[in-house]
């Protein structure tokens, strides 16, 4: 899949039209039209304003994964996660650190959360 295909496989996934986009990243409806064709190479800061506006990262717009063992589940985590509004995504932030905290190896068990007897 290329630079174009990934940019408007989110798009779909989040509901956002090629002009709202262009619009919103202070594009042409033809410059974002140009930039998402295949075999297009878009200027950075085009990569990177899209990759800001969509919640994606640069690398997984460009194909360049940098977590290639995810499970599925781990995959539909990170897709929900990216649908969150900011404030959303930064509460997940923070309970997945209490969470890390309380669940690590070096934790005691919580309470109630023992296996059954």
């Amino acid at each position: 899949m290329d630079f174009g295909a990934r940019v408007k496989s989110i798009m779909m996934q989040k509901n956002i039209k090629q002009n709202q986009l262009a619009r919103d990243i202070g594009m042409s409806s033809s410059g974002i039209s140009t930039a998402l064709q295949p075999d297009s190479n878009p200027r950075i800061d085009t990569v990177i304003a899209i990759a800001k506006y969509l919640g994606c990262s640069v690398s997984e717009l460009l194909g360049e994964n940098a977590v290639k063992d995810l499970s599925y589940q781990e995959e539909e985590m990170i897709k929900d996660f990216r649908l969150l509004s900011q404030p959303g995504k930064e509460y997940i932030m923070q309970t997945m650190a209490m969470a890390v905290v309380t669940y690590s190896e070096k934790s005691p068990p919580l309470s109630g959360m023992e296996e059954a007897e």
